[in-house]
């Protein structure tokens, strides 16, 4: 019986694209960009700027400051991206929900491309996949990451980004908030980020057609991505 190396997945219209380890294991999203990333760089050698959407890890920020290379962070859509991949120079650009681009290819989402990079990777390194992801977690260390999808009927959903930007407290869980991002649609604010430090971050979004809180973060534990997001169920009053 021959022994699998790697599995790949398409989604019907193959413009996303989801891995698993030899074992059967799904590779999350996240760790999938920063894979993407890791052979773009040191074994096809590519440079450019490097676009992610608000809830990509921010371990891709670390990638690009050792790299030298410009990190764009951008509204969550693979539209965004694209805008950001015609405006400059980029080797890549991933969103949360599987789709990657790529900047020597066609500014749009390539779910088969995407398998057939993993595919490359595994030759041109000589190693599993799961070596490969080891490596990176050693170098910038292992994803703490969730997302929550809360239902919101309430007729004030619009109302709530524009409160929580109006009021930005000086702490989240006893971190430090160094920044926030707002992200808007067609002028309406519909993402809003905190910024906690180096790969920790609360991102709120607002769905303009269904009845729904999304609710992201990044922490360096598990515990403190759980406490960041019971902190933005808390702001949202669920």
């Amino acid at each position: 019986m021959t022994e699998s190396l790697l599995g790949i997945a398409t989604d019907g219209d193959a413009d996303r694209c989801s891995i698993v380890y030899a074992d059967g294991t799904w590779m999350n999203a996240q760790e999938t960009i920063l894979a993407l990333l890791h052979h773009l760089h040191h074994n096809r050698k590519q440079q450019g700027a490097i676009i992610k959407t608000a809830s990509v890890t921010d371990k891709v920020r670390l990638m690009g400051e050792r790299w030298h290379e410009k990190v764009y962070d951008v509204h969550v859509g693979f539209k965004y991206i694209a805008e950001m991949m015609l405006a400059h120079q980029c080797m890549f650009g991933g969103e949360e929900s599987g789709g990657f681009g790529y900047g020597m290819h066609i500014p749009e989402r390539d779910g088969i491309l995407s398998g057939l990079m993993f595919a490359e990777m595994l030759a041109m390194s000589r190693r599993p996949l799961i070596d490969i992801v080891e490596e990176i977690r050693h170098d910038y260390g292992t994803l703490h990451y969730a997302r929550i999808d809360c239902p919101y009927t309430a007729s004030d959903r619009p109302t709530i980004l524009p409160r929580l930007a109006a009021d930005i407290p000086a702490l989240v869980v006893g971190l430090p908030i160094a920044g926030t991002r707002k992200y808007e649609e067609l002028g309406t604010l519909t993402g809003l980020k905190y910024l906690c430090g180096d790969s920790r971050w609360l991102l709120v979004r607002t769905s303009q057609t269904e009845p729904i809180v999304r609710l992201y973060a990044e922490g360096q534990s598990d515990a403190e991505v759980q406490t960041l997001l019971n902190v933005g169920k808390m702001m949202i009053g669920i």
